[in-house]
């Protein structure tokens, strides 16, 4: 081999080694950036939902919100577990793996009936209608456990359902607790302070400072730190003035991807780079559906936030976190088996379930900024062979409406004129508020209308004690057992006065479309024995309802959408004082052959006005007897459907939906839009109201 061959051949190789070198470094800078970076995601255990109610009656009604803590080489669940009489009780389970629960008690191991002590309440059942929190009205909720010192502290809170929830603690030896020794538990101690509510507190696994320590409101002074108490006595939390607010009642604020955080979810868990701490917050595209966001609080200090995640690391998107309360996945307990991080959460406020992700690389991940978006799994329902829903390969179980979490917004009370139903609510927005007209029913089937005002149109302002309107005229009076009086009202703003069209039921057993006004000034100032005498609209003796009005006229006239036989039809007229009565159809929508909405429709609430059109929603039945809501675009006139959705906006799916005077139905009246969302308000089961929420824009974009 000559020498210059061999220095050639010796550069080359040099040559590859440098170019291998280079590429190498730049591969592993490029694997390792932020936006190709595999970002480690919690995934849900294919065995979900792992807790179910059973046949056990105090647990048959929903079990879910678990507290979690691994020990003795098993992962313990206290579980809030809610039976036929109303009650909330802790049930426990235990698992080798952490996902197959191979131990569950029969028996309650922890139960506080009657927290205020002074007297029983007066109604002891189950009744997700009545009472909003998990369909009880009184007991233990919540359970988060945590080992500190060689003790095993349960905090939760004990509520009942008149005006208590205080945040509880109890404590009971590791040992005992092991071998189930569930009567050794310390006295119960409540640790927040009275005549305030307050939820979601959370204790730290080791003291700081020497001193236990209590994160008890993730909404801090700034966006860069939380709220923590010390204390050498827990029991002396109760007797200190401090700062803990409520979350319903603080202004939404954009901070990271989320504009409300609702608070802590399990125990902090301390790692190497702080303590990590998973939280429940909503976001504005979806105001009602609580996603899971995820801190790192300093070791020294945890008041100060060192790292936030800034998307949902968790979002409710399987079918059982929609089936009962749609968009809740709420996370009490979490727990570390070698390098797997675990999430027990309540799904749907129903059952149980669990997420889970590789511990270290998950905390990197956040510390680092790297954490990215979930992908969103397409919704199935578990309930496909249910005759009481339609199958969702035929019709999409996720509606483009999110309900409020807050639903049934307005339940029966009393024993007058709202005892036995309170549904299908017109909603007007007029001076800061959303006022709600709504249908009440007595429990003799009269009909009247009732009155509330909501200023963020999910939470109640006011709600009168009487109705704002009473059936007056003889036609609308009762002569049988059958119902009789107002039904159904819906609301528009016409040159300042309010008309109210609604379904007048009595005399004959036959049901009339009426019209009635009143000034907005009178309406306001509730002075509603000025509304003016119901005037009939339609033809006599026939089947002709769900009438509303268009807002404005169109070509000089007014536009009146009402139901004739299966269809919506519209008349026009020359002003609002119907001397003569609408005998004119003309056909705006008609039932779809084998589509849901295929027996008949209805017009829901006046049309909502946009640039290019009309945004109607309606009711529609299938051959099955389910009343779903669709929505239609109508061209600028109101008279001419230029687009209609395939699939239903909102469909029965929750418990209020499907039980109640008749089964599987949501009935809208009305909706009310601020800015980009529509406030829709609906009767469920013909027993209840809900609202539920939509982009306007999104709906638009889906007709287009």
């Amino acid at each position: 081999m000559s020498f210059p061959f061999a220095a050639n051949l010796i550069a080359l190789l040099f040559s590859f080694f440098i170019v291998g070198t280079l590429f190498g470094v730049f591969f592993r800078a490029f694997r390792n950036s932020p936006s190709h970076h595999n970002s480690p995601r919690l995934t849900r255990a294919s065995q979900n939902p792992i807790l179910k109610p059973t046949k056990n009656e105090w647990e048959n009604k929903a079990v879910f919100n678990p507290g979690a803590l691994v020990l003795g080489g098993r992962t313990h669940l206290f579980y809030r577990a809610i039976g036929e009489d109303g009650v909330s009780r802790f049930g426990y389970a235990s698992s080798k793996d952490g996902v197959v629960f191979d131990e569950r008690l029969s028996s309650p191991v922890y139960t506080i009936r009657y927290p205020r002590i002074a007297g029983a309440p007066t109604v002891a059942r189950y009744a997700p209608t009545i009472y909003a929190s998990g369909g009880s009205w009184g007991g233990c909720e919540d359970a988060r456990l945590v080992l500190v010192e060689n003790r095993v502290y349960l905090v939760f809170y004990a509520f009942d359902e008149k005006d208590i929830i205080r945040v509880t603690v109890a404590s009971i030896a590791p040992d005992d607790f092991i071998a189930h020794r569930f009567d050794r538990w310390s006295p119960p101690v409540f640790i927040s302070p009275p005549g305030h509510i307050h939820k979601n507190w959370v204790l730290f696994p080791e003291k700081i400072g020497g001193k236990f320590a209590v994160l008890h409101s993730i909404i801090g002074d700034d966006n860069n730190r939380v709220r923590i108490e010390y204390t050498d006595d827990l029991a002396d939390l109760s007797k200190r003035t401090f700062v803990s607010p409520d979350p319903m009642k603080v202004p939404s604020m954009l901070v990271a991807w989320h504009t409300h955080a609702q608070g802590a979810g399990p125990p902090p868990i301390k790692t190497e780079l702080g303590w990590l701490v998973f939280y429940h917050a909503h976001d504005a595209a979806e105001p009602t559906r609580y996603k899971w966001g995820a801190l790192l609080l300093d070791l020294a200090d945890p008041t100060k936030i060192v790292a936030r995640a800034a998307v949902p690391v968790f979002e409710p998107d399987a079918p059982y976190e929609n089936e009962w309360k749609p968009g809740i996945a709420y996370a009490c307990g979490a727990a570390v088996t070698g390098d797997t991080l675990s999430l027990y959460y309540g799904s749907g406020e129903m059952t149980v379930s669990t997420a889970s992700v590789p511990f270290r690389a998950f905390v990197q991940a956040l510390s680092r900024g790297e954490l990215r978006a979930v992908s969103k799994p397409k919704l199935v329902s578990s309930e496909q062979n249910s005759p009481h829903l339609l199958k969702s390969d035929a019709f999409p179980l996720k509606s483009l409406f999110v309900r409020a979490p807050e639903n049934p917004i307005l339940n029966p009370r009393g024993t007058g004129f709202e005892s036995r139903a309170t549904f299908n609510a017109a909603a007007i927005d007029m001076d800061g508020s959303i006022h709600i007209l709504y249908r009440a029913m007595s429990t003799d089937h009269i009909s009247t209308i009732g009155y509330a005002r909501s200023k963020d149109g999910i939470h109640l302002d006011e709600r009168l004690t009487e109705p704002a309107y009473r059936p007056r005229a003889e036609f609308e009076q009762k002569y049988s057992h059958l119902n009789s009086g107002c039904e159904d009202p819906r609301a528009v703003i016409i040159d300042g006065r309010l008309y109210m069209t609604y379904v007048a039921a009595g005399d004959t057993g036959k049901a009339k479309g009426v019209i009635t006004s009143i000034s907005c000034d009178d309406f306001l100032a509730k002075r509603f024995d000025r509304w003016s005498m119901p005037t009939p609209v339609t033809t006599e003796n026939i089947d002709d309802k769900d009438l509303c009005l268009l807002p404005e006229k169109v070509r000089g006239e007014y536009m009146l959408y009402h139901r004739i036989g299966d269809r919506i039809c519209a008349a026009l007229v020359g002003d609002l004082s119907f001397t003569k009565r609408i005998s004119r159809c003309i056909e705006i929508l008609h039932p779809r052959a084998g589509a849901w909405d295929s027996k008949k429709v209805g017009v829901a609430g006046p049309p909502i006005k946009t640039q290019d059109g009309w945004l109607m929603f309606y009711h529609g039945i299938g051959e099955n007897g389910v009343y779903g809501l669709g929505a239609a675009f109508l061209d600028p006139s109101g008279l001419q459907v230029q687009a209609r959705l395939d699939a239903p906006v909102l469909m029965p799916q929750t418990l209020y939906e499907k039980h109640g005077e008749r089964d599987n139905v949501v009935f809208s009246c009305g909706a009310a839009v601020r800015g980009d969302t529509i406030f829709l308000y609906y009767g469920a089961a013909d027993k209840v109201t809900g609202v539920a929420t939509a982009s306007l824009a999104h709906i638009l974009d889906s007709l287009s």
